[in-house]
């Protein structure tokens, strides 16, 4: 499994969890693109007007990349622009963004159990 990060900092996404998943960085667009001719499903976790809630998402049969952005800025629009869809963890409150970690092992969690049920 990859984990994609977009930031110019991926240590500030994990700690010393790189020996157990294998992660990759793209700062460009194009380069998030070449997995779409890789034959990836890009999905973004975030929140926009067309994103699908998680407990309603459907796993694609293809292999799929993650997109996930940092607590403050998500992930960037021309990035949003370019995913195949995008996944909304849904939230209750006043407060509207998780840290990275509580995301993906929400986000992770769940595609793990529609993979495998």
């Amino acid at each position: 499994y990859n984990l994609l990060l977009n930031n110019k900092d991926k240590k500030n996404y994990y700690y010393s969890s790189e020996n157990f998943l294998a992660t990759s960085m793209y700062r460009k667009t194009k380069r998030r693109v070449k997995l779409k001719n890789l034959n990836y499903h890009i999905a973004a976790v975030e929140q926009t007007n067309n994103s699908t809630m998680l407990n309603n998402y459907k796993v694609p049969e293809k292999p799929i990349a993650i997109i996930f952005g940092n607590e403050i800025y998500g992930v960037d629009q021309n990035v949003i622009n370019n995913c195949d869809s995008i996944i909304e963890i849904p939230q209750f409150g006043t407060k509207h963004s998780l840290n990275i970690s509580i995301a993906c092992g929400i986000v992770v969690w769940d595609l793990w159990q529609k993979i495998n049920s």
